[in-house]
């Protein structure tokens, strides 16, 4: 069976029973929410990035370039759209300890299929997609 991000949820098992209300909001939270107004992190670094906890992120505080923000722990069938609305390029990590993934770093591809280092960083007034098609695994489309 492929997992998917149902699968994170285990409340969400075939049949009749109840659903945890927190898988409930959680489900909520990653697919349908937004947040504006975002200040990364001075400094660029992973450790202390910026969390990205929404469907859709933008970032409206980038004062120096790669200034820094970090993706939720890849999970197939997750997607994020990060903006970047600031005045420097904004540099995006993929998640350094994904409890889903053995408490690994996830990888990043960019759209071609090649490494991005653990990171994208995004211009100053663009934005990227985020795809997860499996667990620890996120890939860039730069638009």
């Amino acid at each position: 069976m492929a997992f998917s991000i149902m699968n994170y949820f285990k409340s969400f098992i075939p049949g009749s029973r109840l659903v945890d209300g927190g898988d409930c909001l959680a489900i909520v939270q990653m697919s349908l929410s937004s947040q504006s107004g975002l200040v990364a992190h001075a400094g660029g670094l992973a450790p202390l990035a910026t969390p990205i906890v929404t469907y859709i992120a933008e970032f409206t505080t980038v004062a120096t370039n790669a200034d820094s923000a970090v993706l939720p722990p890849a999970i197939g069938g997750n997607e994020i759209t990060v903006i970047n609305s600031g005045a420097a390029s904004l540099r995006v990590w993929a998640d350094q300890n994904n409890p889903n993934n053995g408490n690994v770093a996830d990888t990043l591809v960019n759209a071609a299929g090649s490494s991005a280092n653990g990171y994208v960083d995004i211009a100053a007034n663009g934005y990227n997609v985020f795809s997860s098609t499996a667990i620890g695994r996120w890939k860039s489309q730069q638009s």
